[in-house]
């Protein structure tokens, strides 16, 4: 049997803010924010108050188109069923999303605060903060249409052998190839941190300690190279399953595979730092002691403007790097399971299930893409030392007025760090380090539908432990955001996952009453009779499950003279009692749990909680489902069914999770229904069948 697929999908859309055509500069703001050409109300964000303006990332443009080819051969012979396959993408995407071309202010209430040495005393307002022009953060993007393609293949074999009456076997194999990313004008670009810098050898050796040997390089793709990443060509993926019965009711199944997810090597919706970028607001140079970026001139230096390639290695030498690198592979998961299955009387089966999972070199989600941070040996010479201006050996070097290295003098904290001739930071590629696995027992009893009834009922047991919850910030409403504490040891982030779930229970039924034509109770009544007390069914559905893991907490305030309470990673508190409380969860709304059982990190040091609490979890589901059909017939195939449909039939909340931010008001505060589960609701349908 040979089978032949071809498809394409296209699709082209636009979302144009309602903002779009505001003049910026008819509120005072300079004229450079007109630069990106999109007209839009600027965004403020002042700490502790609704954000106003344009939200960020609301001009969407794309059209986009995947081309697929699919072809199979099966062959069936003797106890053998072959197949072999093959599959080919062509994806390719036009796309536009810059995140603030109308530009973005944010404001903090430490700035105003009395005494803005202090970190344990907020009197301060950020709007107070924002009528004297004191900004805490900024950012203003230029980021063009990209037009960016790339390509997938993948190849199977698979041999399900019979041996026996009882035993089957299953052998495959598959190989899965995506092949990085291009753009059409090949505007990518890309770090090799360890390229010697357009730079080495101009700074003296002594100056610091990375000065000696300067690393780091910037490059574009071009038509001698037009992928920004390399391709994982290695993702070969053998899967083997059996299926043996004991004997005519009983049958054993067991299964092992392989399995690789995409990269991140595919489609982009953007080009290479080196044509478009993002310029941040720079509130002072100093630490905070005094003023350099303000509301009324942000950028005193001007714009980080695209350069383009025209500066070759040397592109935002001084400044900072966002972009690819190198590396890359692609998310492996091992899978395996082992079921028995046994068939009871009343068509009824029972199914006992142990799965596992393993999954290795996941994205690491949490902010560990900067690779230019503060080594932790360094943080002892104390903050007012770190932030302390010593002269500056990248003077005349580095001649770019937007960068602090072309003053005279640079914090001492800036000369310490792995890549000091970029003071603006320096990311790569999302590291592929993370790791999860997964275990579960489920047991499953189902009543196939018979004489009007069918009901099924699965129980999960099971444990999950990761040291990532998620892979990106762009993808943390999914949940599971949980940032990293201390990047330097990444192995003290292994925890039960934010997704961990132990127990969850389901129950599902349907029954059609026994009423009406052709029923138990009713096969001789009229038609009248029968259209009013005939054809009812009622079906619902019984949820059970634990809450997820409370993450530690964290986000302290940062203190104005003295900057973020660590200088690289999200500070936990320090575990120190046990943080669970008497009572039901509706007593305990305003308290969830002691807030007694953490207590506060000293500056530039780690808490101990771990990140996930390990015995308290956020509240679980109970929640009952009910819904009531009645069908009128007017003929075999035409009727008319009304529904009567109850969610949350027993009007028992489900809270969301408490507020985890420690030292907010809010810390351990349960104020909202988790994901719209909310009081009962009720509705009611009418559907006609033809």
């Amino acid at each position: 049997l040979l089978t032949l697929r071809y498809g394409v999908l296209r699709q082209r859309a636009q979302t144009v803010p309602k903002s779009d055509g505001f003049d910026p500069t008819s509120l005072g703001l300079p004229s450079l924010y007109l630069t990106s050409g999109l007209r839009q109300h600027p965004t403020f964000s002042p700490e502790g108050y609704q954000e106003t303006g344009q939200v960020g990332y609301g001009r969407i443009g794309r059209g986009d188109d995947v081309n697929s080819v699919t072809g199979s051969v099966t062959k069936i012979f003797g106890a053998h069923t072959l197949k072999t396959g093959a599959e080919a993408r062509l994806m390719r995407l036009n796309y536009l999303q810059p995140g603030y071309p109308q530009g973005q202010f944010s404001f903090n209430r430490a700035t105003t605060n009395e005494d803005p040495n202090r970190s344990d005393s907020f009197q301060g307002n950020a709007i107070a903060s924002m009528l004297i022009g004191w900004v805490s953060g900024g950012q203003y993007h230029l980021d063009p249409w990209s037009a960016s393609a790339s390509q997938y293949y993948g190849f199977y074999a698979q041999d399900e052998w019979k041996l026996t009456r009882r035993l089957t076997v299953d052998l495959g194999l598959r190989y899965d190839l995506d092949v990085p990313r291009t753009e059409r004008y090949n505007r990518y670009s890309f770090f090799d941190f360890d390229a010697p810098s357009p730079i080495a050898g101009r700074v003296a050796a002594s100056a610091c300690p990375a000065c000696g040997d300067l690393r780091g390089q910037f490059q574009f793709t071009d038509e001698n190279r037009r992928r920004p990443v390399d391709g994982d060509y290695n993702n070969i993926q053998p899967r083997v399953g059996l299926a043996y019965a004991l004997n005519d009711k009983t049958s054993l199944r067991a299964g092992y595979g392989i399995f690789y997810s995409l990269s991140r090597a595919t489609l982009k919706g953007h080009t290479g730092s080196g044509f478009q970028t993002g310029s941040n607001i720079e509130p002072s140079r100093d630490g905070g002691l005094t003023q350099f970026g303000s509301l009324s001139n942000p950028y005193p230096e001007g714009l980080t403007i695209p350069p383009g390639r025209a500066d070759g290695a040397a592109t935002f030498l001084g400044l900072g790097i966002g972009t690819d690198s190198l590396p890359n592979q692609n998310p492996q998961y091992q899978q395996w399971n082992f079921s028995i299955q046994r068939a009871l009387s009343g068509s009824s089966v029972v199914q006992v299930n142990y799965s596992g999972s393993k999954g290795t070199h996941l994205y690491f989600g949490g902010g560990v893409t900067n690779r230019n941070r503060l080594d932790p040996g360094q943080w002892g010479l104390g903050r007012t030392s770190l932030n302390e201006r010593v002269p500056n050996p990248f003077f005349g070097v580095v001649t770019n007025r937007l960068s602090r290295l072309s003053e005279q003098t640079v914090t001492r904290n800036t000369l310490l760090r792995p890549y000091p001739q970029y003071a603006g930071g320096v990311s790569g590629s999302a590291l592929n380090i993370a790791n999860s696995n997964y275990h579960s027992l489920q047991v499953q009893f189902e009543r196939r539908f018979s004489h009007g009834l069918s009901f099924a009922t699965h129980y999960t047991i099971s444990k999950m432990i990761d040291d990532s919850s998620f892979s990106d910030g762009n993808v943390g409403w999914l949940g599971g955001v949980t940032d990293v504490q201390n990047p330097f040891d990444l192995r003290l982030e292994r925890s039960l996952s934010a997704q961990d779930i132990p127990q969850r229970l389901v129950g599902s039924f349907s029954y059609q009453l026994p009423l009406g034509k052709g029923k138990w109770i009713g096969s001789g009544w009229s038609r009248g009779l029968d259209m009013v007390a005939g054809g009812w069914e009622v079906a619902g559905i019984l949820t059970f499950s634990s809450g997820f893991p409370l993450n530690s907490g964290s986000q302290f305030r940062e203190v104005p003279l003295q900057g973020a309470v660590l200088w690289e990673g999200t500070q936990r508190p320090n575990l120190i009692g046990d943080p669970r409380l008497p009572g039901s969860v509706k007593d305990r709304l305003g308290r969830y749990f002691n807030e007694a059982a953490f207590s506060r990190p000293a500056p530039d040091t780690f808490g101990t909680a771990p990140r996930t609490l390990p015995n308290y979890r956020s509240p679980g589901i109970r929640n009952a489902d009910l819904a009531l059909f009645k069908n009128v017939s007017f003929s075999e195939n035409r009727y008319i069914q009304l529904r009567l449909e109850a969610f949350n039939l027993t009007n028992t909340a489900t809270f969301a999770t408490p507020h985890m931010s420690y030292g907010a008001s809010n810390f351990g505060v349960i104020d909202n229904y988790a994901g719209g589960r909310g009081p009962r609701e009720m509705q009611v349908a009418i559907k006609f069948h033809f």
